[in-house]
């Protein structure tokens, strides 16, 4: 796992008068039902470590999203024991979608499991436009 870059910026309280409800309202996206099964019992291969994991994604936004990349991480204590990401495509608003990913590596039972959206807001670009208006077909 490598940070290539970083960059922070002071936020423009005139183009943002209201941060908190901008931010709160892209970034509503939730993840429950985390199920991690290490290799040892997925039965998911007799000679490979496949570790699985379960759960679910909601978008409870008002945007659709082109790619929403997701960081996990899992912790064996206070220490960081596995890490992976997945990029949930066309992520529409109130979209409740169910994940399941594999990756190789002994890894044991986990204390805690993190899965965090990596979405910059502020670019255009990651949003899905909405075409046509009020009674118009598509």
């Amino acid at each position: 796992f490598i940070i290539k870059e970083i960059s922070w910026g002071r936020i423009n309280p005139h183009q943002f008068p209201d941060w908190e409800n901008f931010r709160d309202e892209r970034l509503n996206l939730t993840v429950e039902g985390i199920k991690f099964t290490p290799a040892s019992g997925s039965g998911l291969s007799e000679k490979l470590n496949l570790n699985n994991l379960e759960f679910t994604i909601t978008n409870k936004t008002p945007y659709n999203y082109w790619e929403v990349p997701f960081n996990i991480l899992l912790y064996r204590g206070s220490s960081i024991a596995g890490i992976n990401r997945y990029t949930a495509l066309e992520l529409m608003s109130r979209e409740k979608r169910k994940v399941e990913i594999s990756w190789l590596g002994g890894l044991s039972a986990s204390d805690d499991i993190k899965i965090v959206p990596e979405i910059n807001i502020f670019e255009d670009d990651i949003y899905i436009k909405y075409e046509g208006g009020i009674g118009e077909e598509k």
